[in-house]
């Protein structure tokens, strides 16, 4: 029985004896890597797989990659998905004589295309890469561990792999692969406490080299991963508050997030956050909205300015906010102790208009706000279960 792939040509292919590699039509290995690089689009790297795709050895095929995850944008057009399906089957029978390097640009290609059907691949991948890891430069590891986070592929005998290579090796990291890691394994949600120790230790005094993206990433890796790091912490907090104006809204969201999550103080850079929302709280979407107010309430840290604020441009945009969103909004400001009664009331009628859509969690948790900010409860609330001040 054939693949799909295979019995589906795209629109590349060309019939055998008509272009295809082979006795009928070779190229030079070098000079084929050479235009697989030097494709411009993915319509162009496509001709070539469906031209010389029988000819691709394991280093055509880990250039193709590296080509495609630089054009992900495209990889999703209906008229590319036959000869991309292609291309994973001929590299999954390359997979077996690819070195470290092609492994790892495999795997980041092919995450960052985000190219559907890949699990094989990314099984084989495994498959050779656990005892070669060795072999893998400090920027494979990284980009390794990326990719299978990032593709949501399940591999924890691969990342026990890593971790355990990757901490003697720190030193050799850049900030970007440093981050990328920790990223890596809080996102894929697999523990590996003593690569998180050494990575806290190697990047605290490299700090001032990371980016205001990587400082952001740092914060939330190691909130998500429940792991204690108050010196990377502090240090992230300190590098971070002169370097505000750098952060996108959304870097500036995570990282107040991630310290109220991890429950680690930060007065002066919960400080400067909020001077610096101010003026751009307009550009904040709905769910940024919520995520702040909830952040100074469960970090316990003042600002009223900032959460009167919010209270007014929340108020004129509830209709785009989650009802988990809603609940937490109303949370924060009863937790805070900061009265909002206008939003309350909007917050109110909003939720009447969608009650069949909260769970017993955020039902529970909106009607403790209102009682706690005696505020009338709202009507449809379930008045019954209603002393979950906690979230």
């Amino acid at each position: 029985m054939q693949r799909d792939s295979e019995a589906r040509a795209g629109p590349y292919d060309r019939p055998r004896g008509q272009g295809q590699a082979g006795p009928s039509c070779s190229i030079s290995a070098p000079l084929l890597t050479a235009r697989l690089k030097k494709a411009s689009s993915v319509d162009e790297l496509l001709r070539l797989v469906g031209e010389y795709g029988d000819a691709f050895n394991h280093i055509h095929c880990s250039a193709a990659w590296s080509c495609l995850g630089k054009q992900a944008g495209e990889c999703h057009m209906p008229r590319h998905q036959p000869s991309l399906r292609r291309l994973l089957r001929l590299t999954e029978a390359r997979v077996p004589a690819a070195g470290a390097r092609e492994l790892a640009n495999v795997a980041h290609g092919v995450a960052k295309a985000d190219i559907a059907g890949a699990r094989e691949l990314f099984a084989a991948v495994v498959e050779a890469a656990v005892p070669r890891m060795r072999d893998f430069e400090p920027q494979a590891l990284a980009n390794t561990a990326w990719a299978y986070a990032t593709a949501g592929y399940e591999a924890p005998v691969l990342l026990d792999a890593i971790a355990a290579v990757a901490a003697t090796r720190l030193r050799d990291f850049t900030p970007q692969g440093l981050a990328n890691t920790m990223w890596a394994y809080a996102t894929a949600g697999h523990s590996a406490p003593a690569l998180l120790d050494a990575i806290a230790a190697e990047a605290a005094p490299r700090l001032h080299d990371f980016s205001p993206q990587h400082l952001a990433n740092t914060a939330w890796a190691y909130a998500t991963t429940g792991h204690s790091a108050p010196a990377l912490l502090d240090g992230v907090a300190a590098v971070a508050v002169p370097r505000l104006r750098e952060f996108t809204l959304q870097g500036l969201a995570n990282t107040m997030r991630a310290y109220a999550t991890a429950g680690h103080s930060a007065p002066a850079l919960f400080d400067a956050i909020s001077a610096a929302l101010l003026p751009r709280l307009r550009d904040f979407d709905a769910q940024v909205l919520a995520n702040t107010a909830w952040a100074y309430a469960k970090a316990g840290h003042e600002a009223p300015a900032l959460l009167d604020a919010i209270a007014a441009v929340a108020a004129t945009r509830l209709r785009g906010f989650t009802p988990q969103g809603l609940a937490n909004t109303a949370w924060a400001y009863a937790t805070a102790g900061h009265s909002a009664p206008a939003l309350l009331d909007a917050i109110s009628a909003e939720g009447g208009k969608r009650m069949g859509e909260f769970n017993v969690q955020d039902r529970d948790s909106m009607a403790w706000a209102y009682a706690t900010a005696g505020h009338e409860v709202p009507a449809w609330l379930d008045r019954g279960g209603s002393s979950e001040g906690a979230r």
